[in-house]
């Protein structure tokens, strides 16, 4: 699904109060700068609505998002079907250019909406949609390193050549990111992707690179694409699948681009 990118947005959400918060000085700024919108695979006021339950001894944070896109046009009628049949995850970028992540780990839905031709000359003439979630977090500050993430081109074209008993060359036309991360399983392909915040050490023998939870899909090769990759330690007669992932930022704040795209995951079979 495509980012929607509007400046005309409203973020309601009520105030928490507590204290140790220091007022600080009159140097902020109030509103919304940006928001992007991503599926949930793959941006807020810090100060989200609290709910509780005593008896239960739970807490939740219910984080809501009120969007507004002005004109009645087809194209933004299609995005706006789009959010409500998806589970949504949110960056908002403020006027502080300070960026927040909603629907961390439960997602957001679409929650209400309408549209609105307006009756005087200064009316709404747009769409209005609102998207909540409850998090067990209050929406954490988050580097702006991971909006690259999530707008970055997928690598593509990968292709194996030199194919032997043993060993197998692997190419690809890389992306947008800071380098790529390349996954090798054997026999069966499954859909596992890796984690954003977890960098996976890299072999190009294989089964000696970190794998993906238990799955089989093993890393062997994680950096800068340059020149194609001899990988080894194959079985012979075997197949073989090759998915790759672009990525930016490091550490905890690195996130993958999860998409599929022009040969990206691919197969072989050795000799």
């Amino acid at each position: 699904m495509p980012f929607i990118k509007e400046k005309n947005i409203k973020y309601n959400m009520s105030c928490l109060l507590t204290s140790g918060i220091a007022k600080g000085c009159r140097d902020n700024s109030g509103g919304i700068k940006k928001v992007l919108l991503a599926n949930k695979s793959s941006l807020w006021n810090v100060t989200p609505t609290a709910e509780s339950n005593v008896q239960n001894g739970t807490i939740g944070y219910e984080q809501v998002l009120t969007l507004i896109f002005s004109k009645n046009e087809a194209s933004k009628r299609n995005q706006i079907k789009l959010l409500g049949q998806a589970e949504i995850v949110a960056i908002v970028q403020d006027f502080n250019n300070k960026y927040f992540l909603l629907g961390e780990y439960n997602g957001l839905e679409v929650t209400g909406g309408k549209s609105d031709s307006g009756t005087n000359l200064n009316d709404l003439n747009g769409w209005s949609i609102t998207i909540g979630g409850m998090e067990p977090n209050p929406a954490r500050e988050i580097s702006e390193g991971i909006i690259a993430g999530l707008t970055i081109l997928q690598a593509t074209d990968l292709a194996t050549s030199a194919i032997d008993t043993d060993t197998a060359t692997l190419a690809l036309t890389e992306g947008e990111g800071d380098g790529v991360a390349i996954f090798v399983k054997e026999a069966t392909y499954t859909e596992i992707l890796p984690t954003n915040g977890t960098e996976y050490t890299s072999s190009l023998v294989f089964e000696t690179g970190d794998q993906l939870i238990t799955s089989g899909w093993y890393c062997v090769y994680s950096g800068v694409y340059s020149a194609p990759l001899v990988i080894t330690a194959l079985t012979t007669a075997t197949k073989y699948y090759v998915r790759a992932f672009e990525y930016a930022g490091t550490g905890i704040d690195r996130i993958y681009c999860m998409s599929k795209n022009g040969a990206n995951p691919i197969s072989f079979q050795t000799i």
